[in-house]
């Protein structure tokens, strides 16, 4: 990983503890979706100190973050009140909010357009307007098929029978 610290994004601060075992109630101040494949960022004497995350609970505005190796509440004190940020381009970065109004594709097809963003502990969930009804749709990074800014149009791979769960 190369590390470049003028492209650190603040995305919130740890607000409280939780639990016994190092986890990190934080607020986010950022749409920007935290990457749980990728460090979070802590400044320790005004120096960007990598952490990578365990676990991941909560939700979009309210994250609780588990660190490795922070497994308990003596070590996890030292993050209270702390921002933490992600490397990213602002240029690049993509909020879930941008989705709003955009089409939904499967597999290229349309699928219908999605109305909100709706936040759940380990995932968000679109809700998508089609000519039956509303369905959510869960937001998986792994479905993802591309992102077309240019055309509001999000191209996912759903799973067969996703789509009829909801009917």
């Amino acid at each position: 990983m190369i590390f470049n610290a003028g492209r650190l994004q603040p995305l919130g601060f740890v607000r409280k503890l939780h639990g016994f075992n190092g986890g990190l109630k934080a607020v986010a101040q950022s749409n920007a979706l935290l990457n749980i494949k990728e460090p979070v960022f802590f400044l320790f004497d005004g120096k960007p100190v990598p952490f990578f995350i365990s676990a991941l609970e909560g939700n979009e505005d309210e994250p609780i973050l588990f660190l490795e190796e922070i497994n308990s509440e003596e070590k996890a004190k030292i993050f209270l009140g702390k921002e933490y940020f992600q490397q990213g381009d602002p240029e690049q970065q993509f909020s879930t909010d941008q989705l709003i109004g955009w089409s939904i594709l499967d597999k290229g097809h349309a699928v219908g357009k999605v109305l909100g963003i709706i936040p759940r502990p380990h995932q968000l969930l679109l809700e998508v307007s089609r000519n039956e009804g509303t369905v959510l749709i869960p937001l998986a990074e792994e479905w993802i098929v591309e992102i077309d800014e240019e055309n509001a149009t999000l191209n996912l791979d759903l799973p067969e029978g996703i789509l009829e769960i909801n009917e």
